[in-house]
């Protein structure tokens, strides 16, 4: 009897959720649309105000090598250079720091050790993302990467040197 009962009680609770939601889902639809409306007009705006725009970039410019050198104290701020791929090298050695300005139309170059250039370029924003490509051309070899960034986000390019050394580069995209 008190099975009965209870599922008597489950049906019922059930059957007034069912007339509940059946009820929310007969609104007119111009009533459901028009409260809708005003959140899509509000994701717009706030969508085209973040949308991303680099004006500069900073550069670090490091040398990676398996010294017995440790991390620079200069570059001892950067949490990402005692984790891999970075941890692989026991010396890291600050080469360049430099801030470099940005347009769609120019991009900037930066010398490197043994005659090679860094290349960045911004290309198109979508969203809070921008496009960023770094050209890197060393011993005559060039070398180009895409990287989808938000502003004020570091990356890091490494690009080998030698058999035990390598160019490591972070960017942080302003």
């Amino acid at each position: 009897m008190a099975r009965n009962s209870t599922l008597a009680i489950v049906l019922g609770v059930a059957a007034i959720s069912l007339g509940a939601t059946a009820h929310a889902q007969r609104r007119p639809r111009a009533d459901r649309l028009a409260q809708a409306r005003p959140a899509v007009i509000q994701d717009a705006g706030a969508a085209a105000a973040a949308t991303a725009t680099i004006s500069s970039v900073d550069v670090v410019v490091m040398a990676g090598s398996h010294g017995a050198g440790g991390i620079a104290r200069e570059l001892r701020a950067y949490p990402q250079l005692a984790r891999p791929p970075f941890s692989a090298f026991s010396q890291i050695d600050l080469v360049s720091q430099r801030q470099l300005a940005l347009t769609e139309a120019t991009p900037a170059t930066l010398p490197i050790p043994n005659n090679g250039t860094i290349r960045v370029a911004v290309g198109a924003s979508r969203g809070r993302r921008s496009s960023v490509i770094v050209t890197i051309t060393l011993g005559g070899r060039t070398h180009q990467s895409q990287y989808s960034v938000v502003p004020g986000d570091p990356f890091f390019l490494v690009h080998s040197t030698g058999v035990d050394s390598a160019l490591i580069v972070r960017f942080v995209p302003r």
